[in-house]
């Protein structure tokens, strides 16, 4: 209401100002004592673009006595007129490139009817995150952290999603429901896994190409997650579930896969993004091999840090590694990986104390529950990890 308001008051005062002088000289009638009516009545029924055109034509008029030699002969008000012309052709020309007028925005919301409740869950999901830019940064963790505690690595000696049961791939979507809800802090629904400022919504993930939607679901909003492992690629978006986005068979359990029809309906928030990829996923097969055939947890840890260099590793991986009570002692000197590591020249540093210290080797950035390890080939290095205690 707002933008169409300064609309009007901008078409006013041009037309007041320039288009009448414009108008009224064309018809010949002497500038500033036309009768307004024909262009009054133009300007009410003509279209944005014809009143863009309108308006410059307008504002041409009005400065066109400056490019002449009789500038002297120029009136005060002509000048004034001018300036008051320009300042609001700016003005319009600016609502025109930020918003869209009434038949552009009229047409998205005659395609999807539901887009505004698309739009207003979006925005609390955003301002419950934070904004977009920490909701592009946190998610992609949230889904490998939601991974790589189903797989489990410390108890049940698996890496990969490949390697788990289907009923725990089904578990997979409900770890990704109960992290998101914890960290948007949206209550769970009474019938759906959340609701998210009053409105029931469902949380549905899949890796592979669609969803599975529950009758439950039937015309109330789902989060639809998509993650992909071999590609460490994610997708989050929004649908309202109707008949037409669902597919028309239906699989035991009573529940309808989004149709092709139904995944054009899908508001992406983030699509196609990254995410932290499987550690174990692209490693070579023969090095897997070699770290994980020790049973020793520390003997591990030196196989894990000695094959893979130059490379961030969480904690995550050095807990799935070492599947011993209190792993991070196994890192340690005193008994732990460091210290054979340290004999054969290979420096273990930590993102956590060893920051600065990563900086100055070039090493990539680790964060703070993240490891590297790094065998210096240059003798500024070595004198810098041996003052620093890391190498022998």
């Amino acid at each position: 209401m707002a933008t169409r308001a300064a609309m009007g008051g901008c078409q006013n005062q041009i037309a007041n100002i320039g288009c009448r002088n414009y108008f009224g000289t064309r018809s010949g009638t002497p500038p500033m004592t036309a009768n307004s009516a024909a262009w009054d009545g133009r300007f009410e029924t003509s279209g944005s673009a014809e009143f863009a055109r309108s308006a410059k034509k307008a504002l041409i008029w009005c400065l066109r006595p400056c490019c002449t030699n009789r500038v002297s002969s120029l009136k005060n008000s002509a000048l004034a007129n001018a300036k008051v012309v320009h300042s609001h052709y700016k003005l319009l020309m600016a609502t025109n490139r930020s918003c869209s007028f009434d038949k552009e925005q009229k047409t998205p919301r005659q395609d999807n009817p539901d887009s505004l409740l698309v739009e207003q869950l979006e925005t609390a999901i955003l301002r419950n995150a934070g904004g977009m830019e920490r909701f592009k940064k946190v998610i992609p963790l949230l889904l490998r952290k939601a991974i790589d505690e189903v797989i489990d690595s410390a108890r049940t000696n698996r890496f990969t999603l490949d390697e788990i049961e289907k009923t725990e791939k089904t578990y997979l979507g409900t770890k990704v429901e109960i992290l998101l809800r914890n960290w948007l802090r949206f209550p769970k629904g009474k019938t759906l896994d959340l609701s998210i400022d009053g409105i029931e919504t469902d949380i549905k993930n899949t890796m592979r190409t669609t969803w599975m939607i529950p009758s439950e679901a039937m015309g109330h909003p789902c989060i639809l997650v998509k993650t992909d492992e071999q590609s460490a690629r994610f997708s989050i978006g929004i649908i309202v579930i109707s008949n037409d986005a669902l597919s028309t068979g239906k699989n035991k359990d009573g529940k309808s896969s989004i149709s092709k029809a139904g995944k054009d309906k899908i508001h992406w928030i983030l699509q196609d993004e990254s995410y932290p990829e499987n550690f174990w996923q692209n490693l070579d097969p023969e090095i897997r091999r070699r770290i994980i055939s020790h049973t020793s947890g520390t003997r591990r840890l030196d196989a894990l840090f000695r094959y893979v260099q130059n490379q961030p590793i969480s904690r995550v991986i050095v807990l799935g590694i070492a599947q011993q009570k209190d792993a991070m002692k196994r890192l340690r000197k005193n008994g732990g990986a460091r210290d054979s590591l340290a004999l054969n020249g290979i420096a273990l540093l930590s993102g956590n104390y060893d920051s600065e210290l990563i900086s100055k080797l070039k090493l990539p950035k680790c964060g703070k529950d993240e490891f590297i390890s790094f065998s210096p080939t240059i003798q500024s290095d070595i004198t810098l990890l041996k003052a620093a205690g890391h190498i022998e």
